[in-house]
């Protein structure tokens, strides 16, 4: 049985968006991973953000004109 966790990807510039987006996952029965809800202050992000894209199969880039804002190297 797949998982019906979706991890959302995105620039924090499009959160009002995504915020929307994961509402509207929820209401048809499916599970957003969104940052904000599962990071929590002083964890790793880096391996939060492992953790989350390894609960469920399904990736949801978010895409948009908005510029990214910050660059991060790894």
């Amino acid at each position: 049985m797949l998982s019906d966790r979706i991890f959302l990807s995105h620039s924090s510039i499009d959160k009002p968006f995504v915020r929307q987006l994961a509402g509207r996952l929820r209401l048809i029965g499916l599970t957003p991973w969104l940052d904000e809800v599962e990071i929590k202050p002083g964890a790793s992000l880096i391996g939060e953000i492992e953790r989350g894209l390894d609960l469920g199969p399904f990736l949801f880039p978010v895409v948009s004109k908005n510029p990214v804002k910050f660059r991060m190297v790894f």
